[in-house]
């Protein structure tokens, strides 16, 4: 904290009067740990707010915006992770994507929109903003989409197979749980209990 003033008066603000992002994210957490967030976002909107703030120059302001959307439910325990709602800051990414006029620029925020996309498990949704722009971006950066495309690709395999692994372990559980009751009614000489067990245990093996 006792830093926060000095990263955000000489380098939160770039010579062309764009943001730099990782100053903003780092003094983003800062206030979210001083639990005073709101101070951050009050000063990130009277940036947005100043006319003279076009263009490319204000796409990174919209990203840090974005951001502390993002944050803003997380807690300001420093000894707690911050968890965060990758989605609560779409309009800004939206809206940034609409103001930037390079097409870099605009290809940067489509991967900053499909990367909380993917983070969301919402991957089709990803994959075709990749399609919509490798449709309307320059050759030379057919490279970079495919490796984001191939990128979102690995997440929803590791998310499906996550998935798999964690039912197959509630399945795992369950049938351990039914088999302990069977164990129980067979000690206790319930043999119409034990019929039931094992066939409930039969029928969740089996599925």
């Amino acid at each position: 904290p006792s830093h926060v003033g000095r990263m955000q008066n000489e380098f939160l603000e770039l010579p062309d009067g764009s943001c730099s992002l990782p100053v903003a994210y780092t003094l983003g957490y800062s206030y979210l740990m001083q639990d005073k967030l709101d101070e951050w976002i009050a000063l990130l909107d009277a940036k947005l707010a100043q006319n003279t703030l076009t263009g490319d120059r204000r796409a990174n302001w919209l990203i840090a915006r974005a951001h502390a959307d993002e944050i803003r439910l997380g807690t300001h325990d420093p000894f707690m992770l911050v968890v965060d709602r990758p989605l609560d800051g779409r309009d800004h990414l939206d809206l940034a994507y609409l103001t930037a006029e390079d097409p870099d620029v605009k290809l940067r925020i489509t991967r900053e929109i499909v990367g909380r996309l993917a983070a969301t498990t919402q991957f089709d949704m990803a994959r075709s903003m990749l399609d919509k722009a490798a449709g309307t971006a320059s050759a030379d950066r057919a490279s970079d989409i495919a490796e984001w495309r191939d990128s979102v690709a690995k997440l929803q395999e590791e998310y499906t197979a996550a998935e798999a692994a964690s039912a197959d372990n509630v399945k795992k559980s369950y049938i351990e749980s039914l088999q302990r009751r069977r164990d129980k009614a067979a000690a206790d000489g319930n043999t119409k209990a034990v019929s039931r067990y094992d066939a409930m245990i039969k029928e969740a093996q089996s599925k």
